[in-house]
């Protein structure tokens, strides 16, 4: 128990020394009566505040809920903490729960304060990922206990305050052979379960800890235990983009089924594997919908089936000409300009390098760029699989692909065995060696 003074305790006890002192050096009886009734009132109230929050620590039991008793590692697990306690006039108190070594507080409430002067039932529900494996038991919790003179606190670590006891299943036992080598694994920074191969950090070995991670060169620097921590492992899926046709125009339905039976395959499949699914919904340069980084399987389903028809396109990209094009026309015009031409053809390509200067200077990205631009740093993809028809205008794919360009990340089309032999007529205007595939 850690027992701490208030300021006014300090206060008085400091006047208490300085009265006592006065009254031994002059003589005073008065004084000494002064400087021993403050003594006196203090001890008193000290006594009587440790007697209170006894009697209190009595009355307190802690009942913990939990989803279940065995639990696989590096999972998140509910936790509802269940506090009785009766409280008492003047004194404050403040539960808390502590963190075992080896498990990593997610999210919730791990704290809560206590009225006064009644007999309290409250919850504490949080989440916590365990990431050792065995059986562990609850640490301790804390009350904190103050009134006007004193401060206290009290940690719970008997058995039935640490209550219950969980079993933790090492993740091997459920891990997929194939996890860190299917397409689009890579290392992630944080703390995880999956171990990869660079070093994150080192730190202290804990008794539990595998030998196999103990860093010996650091060991010997400092005689002391030191232990590799390893980044963790992460599965980044790739961005699936569906454009579809313009309302109100001509298009092939079979080839709009083929890329929802194929889309609404790789839900299934993702919801078989248990792994997270990302889908963006477009009609040209207008996005209709997404859900990115999603467990939640039948949210996909609910995209598929409320979206996946032809969609009203309130703007379109064909009259815009792309910033990159304006600047290699711009460059060529300047190249041209040092042969031998006429006066009337210096003119001309004068007069057209003025207009792209002045377009360059007043024009700004659109919209569309912009979002595009927003989702793939929000999202951050290995790959894009972009699922089209590829009819009429396709100036919005150009975009996704200078986009993709910038930050090298793979680009594959999907198209319908019905559009291909068309779309690969008109593909080299825009496609610079892409992955394509039919879909049927």
């Amino acid at each position: 128990m850690n027992l701490k003074l208030h300021r006014c305790t300090e206060g008085f006890i400091v006047i208490f020394i300085i009265l006592l002192f006065t009254a031994a050096y002059f003589d005073e009886p008065g004084l000494l009566f002064i400087s021993s009734s403050l003594g006196l009132f203090i001890t008193s109230r000290y006594w009587i505040f440790l007697f209170r929050i006894k009697k209190i620590a009595d009355s307190c039991t802690i009942n913990r809920k939990l989803e279940k008793k065995v639990f696989r590692q590096g999972n998140l697990l509910k936790v509802n903490t269940e506090i009785s306690i009766t409280s008492e006039t003047g004194i404050n108190i403040q539960y808390s729960e502590n963190p075992v070594a080896g498990i990593i507080f997610n999210h919730g409430e791990i704290s809560k304060n206590i009225s006064e002067n009644a007999i309290q039932t409250c919850n504490l529900i949080y989440w916590i990922i365990p990431i050792i494996h065995g059986n562990i038991r609850f640490a301790y919790g804390e009350l904190l206990f103050s009134d006007l003179f004193f401060s206290s606190t009290l940690h719970l670590s008997k058995n039935n305050y640490t209550n219950p006891e969980i079993r933790i299943v090492p993740v091997p036992f459920f891990e997929k052979e194939t996890i860190l080598s299917t397409r689009g694994d890579k290392e992630n920074e944080k703390a995880n379960i999956l171990q990869g191969f660079s070093i994150r950090s080192y730190r202290e070995y804990i008794p539990g800890d595998d030998i196999r991670k103990i860093d010996w060169k650091l060991t010997a620097k400092y005689d002391n235990l030191y232990v590799r921590e390893y980044s963790g492992m992460q599965n980044k899926p790739p961005l699936i983009i569906a454009d579809l046709p313009e309302q109100g125009t001509s298009y092939k339905p079979e080839g709009l089924q083929s890329i929802i039976r194929a889309i609404t395959g790789i839900i299934e499949n993702k919801n078989y594997l248990k792994e997270n699914l990302s889908i963006l919904v477009i009609s040209g340069p207008n996005i209709i919908s997404m859900v990115l980084d999603e467990y939640d399987h039948a949210k996909c389903m609910e995209l598929v089936t409320r979206y996946l028809h032809p969609q009203i396109r309130n703007h379109h990209l064909y009259r815009v000409k792309k910033r990159s094009d304006i600047r290699e026309e711009l460059k060529q015009i300047r190249d041209q300009k040092k042969e031998n031409f006429s006066i009337n053809d210096n003119n001309f390509f004068e007069r057209k390098s003025t207009i792209y200067l002045k377009v360059l200077m007043e024009k700004e990205n659109t919209h569309f760029s912009n979002q595009i631009s927003k989702i793939l740093t929000m999202h951050n993809p290995e790959e894009i699989v972009f699922y089209s028809l590829c009819e009429g205008d396709v100036s919005h794919i150009q975009e996704i692909l200078k986009q993709s360009h910038y930050r090298n990340i793979r680009f594959t089309l999907k198209i319908p065995s019905k559009n291909y032999p068309e779309f690969m007529k008109k593909a080299g205007i825009y496609l610079k060696g892409e992955k394509i595939e039919m879909i049927q």
